[in-house]
């Protein structure tokens, strides 16, 4: 009777082991998915703004000259860049 005891007691203890398992591999995946939509989401964010100074120096720029939108683009490349290495090392 103790050898069954024993026996169910080592499959249980198995099954949980293999459920551990199963459950960190997911929470690695899911951490994975959520660096990535992170990073999708910055350059995102930075596109869009790039996109934004480009079409305010077009609406402007016979007052504005062509370096200051370059120079902004350039800003928020680095900064798009900056932010997406902290998120990397940070988290």
């Amino acid at each position: 009777m103790a050898a069954t005891d024993r026996k169910s007691a080592q499959q249980n203890l198995t099954t949980a082991y293999q459920f551990a398992a199963v459950a960190a591999q997911r929470h690695r995946d899911a951490a994975a998915i959520f660096q990535r939509s992170n990073r999708w989401a910055v350059n995102a964010v930075a596109a869009s703004w790039i996109v934004l100074v480009w079409f305010a120096w077009f609406s402007l720029r016979a007052l504005v000259p062509i370096w200051a939108p370059a120079a902004a683009t350039g800003l928020l490349v680095l900064l798009a860049v900056l932010v997406a290495r902290w998120r990397t090392h940070g988290a």
